[in-house]
């Protein structure tokens, strides 16, 4: 089976950033594990202590990067310019994976191993959320998450490029031009990633049946707007 890098974007959730870290290093697949990146947006509450603490016990390499509020494409960019493995795992730092979410992620990918190919794991809201009929509707069928219209393993195009739980080939280093632009400096969508608008011509995603990830933020219509 193959091996890969784990990406986490982070801004001010050193708390829930720290459930994510603990939910990779329980891995049942945690020795595929690579390397953990860590790239913090200019954090102001701590993350790069927790993440200095965290890295000292991990048995799973991690290594952190610090940037001025770039913005979360800004700071995948890192992520993908400095991962030493070919294959990487976009989290978000409000996800905490399930035990098999390596496991099924690097199973599907070996069976998709085109370059052009992705693999989208599936995101609920963690039962401690205690999510709203409304969250429900947002994460299943809204304009967060559309997993009620993805059929698993089906194909899907760009729009379900969700980076909160996807698993991704580089082909090769450096994938992105101006990869240390903040998000605003580049001719893109806002909160767009270059790898995402390069993927509208040339990205294919299969949605694995497996993976779960749990995001544990609540969510309300006032928090949208």
């Amino acid at each position: 089976m193959s091996s890969l890098s784990v990406v986490i974007p982070t801004y001010n959730r050193k708390d829930i950033l720290q459930r994510t870290l603990e939910g990779l290093a329980a891995q049942s697949a945690w020795a595929d594990i690579d390397e953990i990146l860590v790239i913090d947006d200019g954090s102001t509450d701590g993350t790069n202590r927790l993440v200095a603490d965290y890295t000292r016990c991990s048995r799973v390499p991690v290594r952190s990067f610090r940037q001025s509020n770039l913005g979360q494409a800004a700071a995948r960019n890192v992520g993908i310019r400095e991962a030493q493995s070919s294959i990487l795992l976009f989290l978000d730092d409000d996800i905490v994976p399930s035990p098999a979410l390596v496991t099924e992620h690097l199973a599907w990918h070996d069976r998709h191993p085109e370059p052009h190919m992705g693999v989208l794991g599936f995101v609920t809201w963690a039962p401690e959320v205690r999510a709203t009929p409304f969250m429900e509707w947002l994460g299943l069928d809204g304009p967060l998450w559309a997993y009620a219209h993805f059929k698993p393993g089906s194909r899907l195009d760009f729009h379900a490029f969700y980076t909160c739980n996807l698993i991704r080939r580089q082909r090769s280093r450096p994938i992105l031009d101006g990869a240390q632009k903040s998000e605003r400096d580049l001719n893109q969508e806002p909160g767009e990633n270059p790898l995402e608008r390069r993927s509208r011509s040339s990205f294919c995603c299969i949605k694995a049946p497996h993976g779960f990830a749990r995001p544990t933020a609540l969510v309300s219509l006032s928090r949208l707007l």
